[in-house]
């Protein structure tokens, strides 16, 4: 007797969500003053009556307060505290529509002759929020305050948002200041409602006159630093002159002057690229900082940052060496490579979680209240540092649902507490249990973590790519006001699921008792099928409810159908 069995295709996947963030790019790669020059620091007033009112428990004495290492010549070799908080930095919170000041006054100071006044402006980063909201405003100069004289504007300015996340701004005309203002403009597509402007520090200088004695364009000062000759403009050496290269980076000794790198080192921040092609840019990679070997700041070298748009591997990860989520779908590059995702692809490796419903459930799964800043939708809404905090104090078994909409095969849950707002009540997110639910709610997965998570944890399934449409996360540990979640995040598979197919059998063809053994899915349910010829109208259903067992699974089952028949077929559906 022969028996052939036919493995049915599985059906197709589901697609992960894709979610698009508007972006805006504004890439520093040098500071455009002269280098190496020295110079004094203008000390900055705060001017509150010709300023917006902060925000958020911020003032703009915030902005000046940080005791960081503030460098005249080299502006983001230190820098201030980036994160913003009450007592860090600036946020300005006015209504829709609304423009937003913030004044300083200074000293009357007119530049001598070859001296330079700048302003350096650095902005938020690192918190996961908002660092668009400095893209779009304009830096006043005035003589006599805000009321006298406006004696130079510089408009559309930006602080950009890849590290360091500095602006210096230089002031042109020669007119005596004693007033700089902002004016920030109301950006709908950063904040289409209300008007928001954040900034943590700002710095004011007036740079030294450069002494160039060969008039090269290069200063005696970063000349002699260098080991370049202050007396010969190229004329004797050219390696000496403005369009020398003594190293042979493709970067000419002014472009290196400008850019505040070594003339006698072809890549300054030794990232693997020279610093010619890194000013430049070259091929399909877009300009980079050549002081920095991870310009966009997303912990991915600029060199394995190819920008070709093609996910090879992590030492070709074709994501942009300026954008920390190229593909601006929510998840960072560094954590897309890290998953075997793909980082210019926003249909590939987004959080599922974000903007699904979320509910907040007590131990009979009865609805169950929060406080009214802190509403369950808060742990999906792709911000750390807003969290979901439940009315009952008293909580065992409470539990967040999460629903995705649709069974999905899943790679990663990352969960994250209150630590990136305050530090406060990290036991809230301690002894819990993760479980995910199929679409009928069977559980396919269920782990306990004792652990306490104040700030992310990343829980990794690519092991056994349970199959699901709910995630829980239940307070078994019995501790109050738990669980307390900042995000919860869920990430598709990184590998392909197991293919569905018949590994093994066997039959008696006596008793008609029947073995199939398969490659399956952890958590996947499926259907056993039989026909004596394969068409469509003799299929026979013999079990449409049989759970995966793990990665393998087999069915015994008794089949009278193929006693005494030459052969038999055999259908296995997920």
């Amino acid at each position: 007797m022969g028996v052939f069995f036919y493995p049915a295709h599985e059906r197709n996947m589901n697609q992960p969500v894709r979610r698009l963030l508007k972006t805006t790019l504004c890439l520093l790669l040098a500071s455009t003053s002269p280098a190496f020059a020295g110079g004094t620091v203008i000390p900055l007033t705060p001017d509150p009556v010709n300023s917006s009112t902060p925000g958020f428990g911020s003032s703009i004495e915030a902005t000046l307060n940080d005791p960081f290492a503030y460098d005249v010549d080299e502006p983001a070799l230190n820098l201030p505290a980036q994160i913003w908080a009450g007592t860090a930095g600036y946020h300005g919170n006015e209504a829709d529509g609304v423009d937003i000041m913030v004044s300083y006054t200074f000293p009357a100071t007119t530049p001598e002759t070859g001296a330079t006044f700048v302003v350096d402006l650095y902005g938020r980063f690192g918190d996961n929020c908002c660092e668009a909201r400095d893209n779009d405003f304009d830096l006043e100069f005035y003589s006599g305050g805000v009321a006298g004289t406006l004696v130079e504007k510089q408009e559309n300015l930006a602080i950009p948002d890849t590290a360091p996340v500095h602006l210096r701004v230089t002031y042109m005309a020669g007119t005596a200041i004693d007033t700089i203002r902002i004016v920030a403009r109301d950006a709908e597509a950063i904040a289409p409602i209300g008007s928001y402007f954040t900034l943590m520090e700002i710095r004011a200088a007036v740079l030294d006159p450069i002494v160039d004695s060969d008039g090269d364009g290069l200063s005696d000062e970063w000349e002699d630093l260098h080991n370049l000759d202050k007396n010969d403009n190229g004329d004797i050496n050219p390696d000496n002159g403005a369009a020398g290269d003594p190293d042979g980076d493709m970067l000419d000794n002014l472009g290196e002057f400008n850019a505040d790198t070594d003339p006698n080192d072809d890549d300054s921040d030794d990232d693997g690229l020279f610093d010619g092609p890194e000013v430049a840019g070259a091929g399909s990679r877009p300009p980079t900082n050549p002081l920095l070997a991870d310009t966009d700041g997303d912990t991915l070298s600029d060199l394995v940052e190819t920008n070709t748009g093609n996910f090879v591997n992590d030492a070709d990860t074709g994501s942009n060496p300026t954008l920390a989520d190229t593909d601006a779908d929510g998840a960072g590059d560094a954590d897309e490579v890290r998953r075997s995702t793909d980082p210019s692809d926003p249909d590939n490796g987004a959080n599922l979680a974000i903007g699904k419903d979320v509910g907040f459930y007590d131990a009979a799964g009865a609805p169950t209240g929060s406080w009214a800043a802190f509403p369950a939708s808060n742990i999906v809404d792709g911000n750390l540092r807003s969290i979901s905090h439940t009315l009952d104090q008293a909580s065992t078994n409470y539990y967040f649902e999460l629903d995705l909409a649709e069974e999905t095969t899943v790679g990663f849950i990352s969960l994250s507490g209150r630590g990136y707002r305050d530090t406060c009540c990290a036991e809230r997110l301690q002894n819990f249990t993760l479980r995910i639910l199929d679409e009928a709610r069977a559980e396919v997965h269920s782990q306990i973590i004792t652990e306490q998570v104040q700030f992310t944890l990343e829980v990794d399934l690519t092991g056994t790519q349970p199959r699901g449409r709910y995630v829980q996360v239940v307070n078994t540990g019995g501790i109050d006001y738990a669980p307390q979640l900042a995000e919860l995040e869920v990430y598709g598979s990184s590998s392909p699921p197991t293919p569905l197919k018949i590994t093994a059998f066997s039959i008696d063809e006596v008793s008609g008792d029947v073995s199939l053994t398969w490659d399956s899915q952890t958590g996947g349910n499926y259907s056993i099928f039989g026909t004596p010829d394969l068409r469509a109208e003799t299929l026979a259903e013999i079990n449409d409810n049989v759970d995966s067992e793990g990665t393998t699974t087999t069915y015994d089952f008794v089949d009278p159908e193929v006693i005494g028949k030459p052969r038999y077929f055999y259908q296995v559906f997920q």
